[in-house]
């Protein structure tokens, strides 16, 4: 039997405390644009990437110690981990702080944001079978005219 996790007590028990950790990830997910920015003054963006990319590795293998979670042993694991790695890690890490270059953080951001709305008009023209219901188009919509 599947419990109900999200209960009325459980969601008056959790208040306005969703609002605080929703501004706390808006801000640093924000501010990682700025931050390549000022970084951009010293480092290239190959180096940026890198580093981004090390404090994030260092993250990962210390929550997985103190957890004791297990790091994968078989190599086609590792295989397909680096390949996701790279395709969705390295390549937009580098390739943002490389158009930091060129546009302001500002944009960046903005340009970033649209990715939900990118996605829902490319895989509905790339995927004819897939054909969003009202909730997505009305969000997508929404997305747009904001």
């Amino acid at each position: 039997m599947v419990r109900n996790l999200i209960t009325p007590q459980r969601c008056r028990a959790q208040g306005s405390s969703w609002r605080i950790s929703f501004v706390v990830l808006a801000t640093i997910w924000g501010c990682s644009f700025w931050w390549i920015d000022v970084a951009l003054r010293s480092f290239s963006p190959l180096e940026i990437a890198f580093g981004r990319l090390a404090i994030g590795t260092t993250t990962l293998v210390v929550i997985a110690r103190v957890t004791g979670a297990c790091l994968p042993r078989d190599p086609r694991v590792w295989g397909h981990l680096l390949v996701l790695g790279f395709v969705f890690n390295s390549l937009p890490f580098t390739l943002f702080a490389y158009a930091e270059t060129h546009v302001s953080s500002a944009l960046a951001g903005i340009l970033n944001s649209l990715t939900p709305i990118a996605t829902l008009l490319v895989s509905t023209s790339v995927f004819r079978a897939e054909r969003p219901r009202s909730e997505p188009r009305g969000a997508s919509s929404w997305g747009w005219s904001a």
